[in-house]
């Protein structure tokens, strides 16, 4: 006869180090998954807040090229806020455009929107701008206090689902 002292493993020892390995692999993917969240989350913020940044800028800096005053108005019951700049975006600011925001609907979904003409070329560009605002506001700084009287320092809203956004900028006469 012939023996061997090979030691082997048992099918519950197999057995058991399956599971106990399957319980590790579990917790890493969960691990994993939830660091892969997180990335896609603040991705998420961060270019958002971009965005937001991007657009304050915008109607900042066309506001600070007003020339004239503001006229205000509304579209579909939507505040509509129009003046001229010579900030254009389709003639490169070497012409005076008329601007407009206000929030549009495009399929299904509510847009701010810049709009910009130019009669004289009879040139129109209408940009929906970005689909995260909820609402679009402003009031005039007039005799000490906010109110909806026009004058040359405005500040704007802009709200989000969860966010209010305002700042103050001004342009001259």
């Amino acid at each position: 006869m012939y023996y061997t002292n090979k030691k082997a493993f048992t099918l519950i020892e197999i057995l058991i180090a399956l599971f106990l390995s399957s319980i590790i692999m579990v917790g890493l993917f969960g691990l994993f998954n939830s660091v892969l969240n997180a990335k896609v989350f603040s991705e998420t913020k961060q270019n958002r807040t971009e965005m937001i940044y991007k657009i304050v800028s915008l109607i900042s800096r066309d506001i600070r090229c007003k020339v004239g005053s503001f006229s205000t108005g509304s579209y579909n019951g939507r505040k509509v806020l129009r003046f001229s700049t010579t900030d254009s975006i389709l003639f490169g600011g070497s012409r005076i455009v008329r601007v407009a925001y206000y929030l549009k609907e495009f399929n299904g979904k509510l847009y701010l929107v810049r709009e910009e003409s130019n009669k004289s070329a009879k040139e129109d560009l209408i940009i929906p701008l970005t689909n995260i605002f909820r609402g679009f506001d402003y009031k005039f700084y007039y005799g000490g206090e906010w109110t909806n009287r026009v004058s040359q320092i405005i500040r704007i809203y802009l709200y989000t689902k969860n966010n209010k956004i305002s700042f103050v900028c001004g342009g001259i006469q």
